[in-house]
């Protein structure tokens, strides 16, 4: 993943607590030379900002803000997905529960952070989904499987104990979910690029998926990594 860092951004913070954003919006502004931060404090307000600004290049979002749903929590997230365009959208919860998790990542974020996350981390993370990359934190993410879990719907209906994944595919599933590129996976663990592009073709044909986000949604829901 690049390091060098950007010239500019145009970032929607969105929380309904003022303390919260103005806590976060230092962080934010170590992303780029220049970061420009537009705050809101309910789904509307990101949408009115996603329609009234143009581009924008990242968006940090909190789950439960006005406008928020118990019975379909991200009802409105295809509401900010079609006012913010392509920009990613981060989640930034409260909440760190493997099904939010899972969810967000259906609803077609690209990433998740908790609130819990210390500043320079959530740096570390925004910059990975700027790169192109997804980000689940590890402990969040990855977990041994357990057999008795709900079936990945790419995996034709098959449960984690009939997936078999070697050492190998399985070390490199779990380091894609923390973010990692082919080439840092590949230093990682001593290998070629291509030997790791063979284990992540190997990984999601056992798990059925047929992309990064696709393998890195199923290892979430169904602890596969």
């Amino acid at each position: 993943m690049p390091t060098t860092k950007l010239s500019g951004l145009k970032v929607i913070l969105a929380d309904d607590h003022e303390l919260i954003r103005e806590a976060v919006k230092p962080y934010l502004r170590k992303l780029a030379e220049n970061v420009d931060i537009l705050e809101a404090a309910s789904y509307d307000e990101v949408c009115a900002f996603g329609a009234e600004t143009g581009a924008v290049d990242l968006v940090l979002i909190d789950l439960d803000m006005p406008g928020y749903d118990d019975a379909a929590p991200f009802k409105k997230m295809s509401d900010v997905r079609a006012a913010v365009a392509k920009a990613p959208i981060v989640v930034f919860s409260g909440s760190e529960d493997r099904e939010t998790i899972a969810a967000a990542l259906n609803h077609g974020v690209r990433g998740f952070v908790p609130k819990s996350m210390r500043g320079q981390s959530l740096v570390n993370a925004l910059q990975m989904v700027l790169w192109g990359e997804i980000y689940v934190p590890p402990q969040m993410a990855i977990g041994a499987p357990t057999g008795d879990g709900p079936a990945a719907d790419g995996a034709a209906g098959k449960s984690t104990a009939e997936i078999k994944l070697s050492p190998r595919e399985a070390d490199s599933l779990r380091l894609l979910v923390r973010g990692l590129t082919n080439k840092e996976i590949g230093r990682e663990m001593g290998l070629q690029e291509v030997t790791v592009k063979m284990h992540l073709r190997n990984a999601y044909r056992k798990i059925g998926a047929t992309n990064r986000i696709e393998a890195v949604r199923i290892a979430v829901e169904t602890n596969f990594a």
